[in-house]
């Protein structure tokens, strides 16, 4: 009967298999035995999900150009997602201002009314 392997362990070896670990299958399939077939299958597939997953433990020098894109395509994934959350937290906080300055100005306005049926005598 074949083994099946969670979401949560094949995201372990994936991450073995990334920077800054970079372990050839080879090694991990010595240390797990997960057969190199369904290492290289896997990484396979993580690679045309846009996975970064080189195929080799090279320097990044050394990498080939889809694992390079790959790189600055992660890379990229993580600024726009930073870039994501900090401008909706500004966009939370400038709304929190505007309704703040929003209920200050109906007060006010409020105020005004109250002061002008004053100075035409109406009982307050």
């Amino acid at each position: 009967m074949r083994p099946i392997y969670d979401a949560k362990f094949r995201g372990e070896i994936r991450k073995r298999m990334s920077p800054p670990s970079r372990e050839t299958v080879t090694e991990i399939s010595k240390a797990t035995g997960i057969s190199r077939q369904t290492l290289y299958s896997w990484r396979h597939l993580w690679k045309r999900e846009g996975e970064l997953v080189p195929a080799s433990s090279s320097s990044a020098e050394e990498w080939d150009s889809s694992d390079k894109l790959a790189a600055v395509n992660k890379l990229l994934a993580k600024t726009h997602i930073a870039e994501s959350h900090r401008l909706e937290s500004h966009r939370a906080e400038t709304h929190r201002a505007e309704r703040s300055a929003y209920r200050t100005w109906h007060i006010l306005r409020l105020c005004l009314f109250v002061l002008s049926l004053r100075s035409i005598g109406w009982p307050i």
